[in-house]
């Protein structure tokens, strides 16, 4: 089964991180760890039931996962 990460059209990016849908429904992150997965029809009908108020946009999980890298920020190195 494919399975999609959600993207909040117009709430941008964090730095160069899309904004994808947070597990739980209590808002937005930039992690893929806390993002959640939908099936299509899941994410087709959160895209549908928004029309007219947000603009979203699914995007294959797989394609996400592979592009995704391991980063460190230096402020959390002492």
């Amino acid at each position: 089964m494919d399975e999609f990460y959600i993207r909040n059209v117009g709430a941008g990016f964090l730095g160069n991180s899309p904004i994808w849908w947070q597990k739980g429904g209590s808002g937005y992150t930039q992690w893929l760890d806390d993002a959640k997965r939908f099936s299509n029809e899941e994410a087709d009908g959160v895209i549908q039931s928004c029309l007219g108020t947000h603009q979203f946009e699914k995007w294959p999980c797989k394609k996400v996962d592979d592009a995704a890298k391991l980063t460190v920020d230096i402020q959390d190195l002492s």
